[in-house]
């Protein structure tokens, strides 16, 4: 009885043991004694203790390029591309299609500007002139005191209006016309997406506006002329995916004399790029 006991025991033991045994050599080999790990190397996404290249990547000191474009068209063309598109976060294959009519003839490139800064900083671009006009006057006035020799018998009023001064400018101020960007870029943690605000304008000097004019008696005119500026303007909080386009708005252009032209519409485009510094040697190594 003893020994038909003891041999289920045996065969036993050996099952709990033979699993385990063929599963030598399957699991990562023992580094080497002394041997120092690279924390920064390559390695398989999901591996413990050591960074994949999406990671490294991440924490490389990064720029990141934002870029805005303002295209013209017709009315009728922009109908029909908000018709047939569609309203997903990407927009690459809606500028494909801008670019198509750009091509033939049908669209035409306003204005590209491009800025680049760190993640969490400002950063501005201006190009164009700088308008300075007056924006205060002082009304005119004749002198308080004036000595008049009657001894050739009667005042000359007639040169008494001349002494009068015209209109003065009593305060300036200064207008940027051009382009304008400004943008705030914020990459999160996996290098992938941007938090972005932004501010990006075309104002255009259209002419100056009348509105007082005083003529001596010498027929001299002083005019009170105030500028007038038409302006393409976008404030807007954006996320962003690195590499791809977004359609951020539209616009209606004016016409020569500073009107609103409703026969024609410029989109917005804006895209961001980051470049990582130090990539190239990234995937090298």
């Amino acid at each position: 009885m003893k020994v038909q006991l003891l041999i289920p025991s045996v065969l036993i033991a050996f099952l709990l043991v033979l699993p385990g045994a063929g599963q030598e050599g399957k699991g990562p080999p023992p580094e080497a004694a002394g041997e120092e790990v690279d924390p920064f190397a390559v390695a398989p996404h999901g591996v413990p203790g050591k960074k994949d290249l999406a990671q490294r990547r991440a924490e490389l000191p990064s720029l990141i390029q934002v870029q805005v474009e303002w295209i013209e068209m017709s009315h009728e063309a922009l109908t029909k591309l908000m018709f047939t598109r569609d309203p997903k976060g990407d927009s690459t294959a809606l500028r494909l299609e801008v670019q198509k009519l750009v091509t033939d003839g049908d669209a035409e490139i306003l204005e590209t500007s491009i800025a680049l800064t760190r993640s969490g900083q400002r950063a501005a671009v201006q190009s164009g002139p700088e308008h300075i006009y007056p924006t205060e006057y002082a009304a005119p006035e004749v002198p308080n005191h004036v000595e008049i020799d009657l001894g050739s018998g009667k005042a000359d009023t007639a040169a008494i209006s001349h002494l009068a001064t015209p209109p003065t400018p009593t305060a300036f101020e200064t207008r940027h016309a051009g382009t304008n960007l400004e943008i705030e870029p914020t990459m999160d943690h996996l290098g992938r997406l941007i938090d972005l605000r932004i501010s990006a304008e075309i104002v255009e000097h259209t002419g100056d506006s009348e509105w007082q004019t005083m003529k001596t008696s010498l027929g001299t005119e002083n005019k009170v002329r105030m500028p007038s500026f038409s302006t393409l303007r976008l404030n807007a909080g954006l996320t962003m995916r690195d590499g791809q386009y977004r359609f951020a708005g539209v616009h209606s252009p004016w016409t020569d004399d500073g009107k609103s032209d409703r026969t024609r519409k410029v989109m917005i485009f804006v895209r961001c790029d980051i470049a990582a510094i130090g990539e190239e040697d990234l995937e090298v190594h």
